[in-house]
Formats: structure tokens, sequence, C-alpha cells
């Protein structure tokens, strides 16, 4: 296994005579490259297999910042539009939006690939808080932005 695609500096050049292999210490994110080779018994070599590659990706996406509807906004429109910074190499992001501060039971729970977001169906005259989480391709999560209110009255 190698960090280079034509394998020619081996990280790990391991014997095994199990079809599996576990690294003993954690890989670094990064790509990965790898091939296998079987012996007989009689310890002649088959060759090498195509060189297959993988990767790490451990980091979190940025924290969506939001822009609107503003933080402790009055709104007469009962489908607003939310929307926040575009965060880069993100898969898509998750929106909650709730009258309860603490999100218990959301009114709208959805995941979204844009940075913006209008309900499809009318909210009820109430008070609500909304925050974004982004995702990125390996799945892993950014932390939940600030949590914003507003009051809707149509």
């Amino acid at each position: 296994m190698d960090d280079n695609s034509d394998v020619s500096s081996p990280e790990i050049l391991e014997n095994t005579s199990s079809t599996s292999y576990t690294t003993s210490l954690p890989l670094a994110d990064g790509n990965y490259y790898w091939s296998v080779r079987a012996f007989n018994e009689d310890n002649e070599s088959f060759g090498w297999s195509d060189v297959w590659s993988f990767k790490i990706d451990t980091v979190a996406p940025n924290t969506p910042v939001l822009s609107s509807p503003s933080d402790n906004s009055t709104l007469s429109d009962n489908t607003p539009t939310f929307q926040w910074n575009e965060v880069s190499g993100v898969k898509d992001y998750e929106l909650l939006l709730d009258n309860n501060p603490g999100f218990t039971s959301p009114e709208v729970q959805t995941v979204i690939t844009e940075n913006t977001y209008t309900p499809k169906e009318s909210l009820d005259d109430d008070n609500y808080w909304w925050k974004i989480q982004a995702r990125d391709a390996a799945g892993n999560k950014s932390p939940w932005s600030d949590a914003w209110s507003f009051t809707l009255q149509t």
C-alpha cells in the first residue's frame, strides 16, 4: 500500500496468509493505492493485481453561517426562504426548523443539496428557530450553525 499511484515506495509491504489485512496503526487522511499478489505452495508468484485506490477523509466541513431570514426578525410570508453561506466540499445540508428552541420535534427536518430552502407547506403563525449542518461525501458532519429565530405573523 502506498500514497503514490504507481505503488513504487510502499508504506506497507506485508505478507499474510489471509485474504484480508488490517493495518496495525491508523492511516492519516489522504489517498491510498494498494495491490496484492499471491504465491503458491512452492513460493511462486502469480503476479500483482490491478492497483486499487481509496481515500481516508475524517475532516468535517466548515460550519454554515446563516444569512436569511435574519435572527429575531418578524416575517409575513408563511413560506419563507432560508439561506446560508455555501460551504465548499459539501455534499448536502440538513435543515432543522422548530417552534421549540430545543429542536425536540422539528416542524421541518430535511436534507438539501443547495444553500437555500423554501418550505413546500405553509407554516403556521408562531415563533420559530432554525439551524443548518453541512455533510461531505465521506459522511463527515460540521457542527450545527448558530440557531436563529423569527416570528411568523401573516
